[in-house]
């Protein structure tokens, strides 16, 4: 009988899920942000214990789960006609590239990190990030990136253009100083020492704790230097 009743209620607790989600829409997926991310989990976690507790009443999941509808459906119209409810509740999108450079006041406000930074630019298909004019970290956790203007997406137009077709040979920069500590590993890769380092840059070791990034293109012989400063260069998107 137990069996024939989790066979019940897994079905009926699948069956409701999937008509939350088709009244919440695709955003679960799509555009997922905190509040998404903290209804989808609860949502999950009732519909799991519905579908296997059988000692407590069915009908205390059903209302359990409707409110957790009612309550995204909510917050969702009340952002779309309060943008100050929607901007304490979600956050705003921050620039953390400005100009070409690393925003560290906005990127300390996003709570994340040069690496998470440098991963999800390469994600984007950025390797340089000479590369990228300025960068947004979205509320929904993503990164947005308007590129500089030679590495905008190419037209018809721009293939048309005399020598356009030349490819530039591919490189990966190292990072050879990342968060105000130096990556060994990436030295080592390039045959080159910590004093090498220090000289090329014109610092000594305490001043490595006043760069948040730092990059060598072997190619070129240059540096592309990030520092900490303690202002945001630009302030959040409205």
């Amino acid at each position: 009988m137990d069996i024939v009743k989790i066979i019940i209620f897994g079905f009926a607790s699948f069956g409701y899920m999937f008509v939350i989600a088709k009244i919440l829409g695709k955003k679960q997926i799509a555009e997922l942000d905190f509040i998404d991310y903290v209804v989808g989990i609860s949502l999950g976690s009732i519909a799991a214990n519905w579908a296997t507790e059988l000692e407590t009443p069915w009908y205390f999941y059903f209302i359990g789960m409707t409110i957790f509808l009612l309550s995204d459906i909510t917050v969702t119209l009340l952002s779309r006609t309060l943008p100050f409810f929607k901007k304490t509740l979600q956050g705003s999108p921050l620039v953390v590239i400005h100009n070409g450079k690393l925003d560290y006041a906005n990127i300390k406000k996003a709570k994340i990190s040069v690496n998470d930074i440098l991963a999800m630019a390469r994600s984007s298909g950025y390797f340089n990030l000479r590369d990228i004019a300025y960068a947004v970290f979205e509320t929904n956790g993503r990164l947005s990136i308007l590129p500089v203007g030679m590495q905008k997406p190419t037209t018809i137009a721009d293939l048309m253009e005399k020598d356009a077709l030349k490819p530039n040979p591919p490189s990966i920069p190292a990072e050879v100083i990342i968060d105000g500590r130096i990556v060994e590993p990436s030295l080592e890769n390039l045959s080159k020492s910590t004093d090498w380092l220090l000289k090329k840059l014109e610092i000594n070791q305490d001043g490595v704790k006043d760069i948040l990034l730092a990059t060598y293109y072997e190619d070129d012989d240059e540096f592309d230097v990030h520092y900490k400063n303690k202002e945001p260069i630009a302030d959040s998107i409205k």
